[in-house]
């Protein structure tokens, strides 16, 4: 983890020393543009990770504290349950998305111009 925060200040004088040197070029091009390889996107992508790896670390302190810790062992062991429900409630759901498909999609091909006259004047 400290390497991968390390490697991204790396980068950003990588970034440095090429636009100091005019490796880049004298005009700024939108970041869009720029290749996919660059040393600033790849270090920028590089600290989002090691956040994401310093964040999972802290949540193993949470186990320590008395008023998180039971609720994340308790939130750990009802994933299988969570994950089971979840699949039915897609299965429900996309059981009526069917059925309410089989029942229109007859209306679907009308190709009139349905207008209502009822505010016709």
């Amino acid at each position: 983890m400290l390497g991968l925060y390390l490697t991204t200040v790396a980068l950003r004088l990588v970034a440095v020393v090429l636009r100091k040197t005019h490796q880049y070029g004298t005009e700024s091009a939108p970041r869009t543009e720029w290749p996919a390889a660059d040393p600033t996107l790849l270090s920028e992508a590089l600290f989002s990770i090691a956040h994401i790896f310093s964040f999972a670390r802290i949540i193993f302190l949470f186990q320590v504290n008395e008023h998180l810790g039971p609720l994340q062992i308790s939130l750990g062991n009802m994933l299988i349950d969570i994950t089971k429900f979840i699949f039915i409630f897609l299965l429900v759901i996309s059981s009526f998305a069917c059925g309410l498909h089989q029942l229109y999609y007859y209306y679907v091909s009308f190709e009139e111009d349905y207008r209502p006259t009822a505010f016709k004047s």
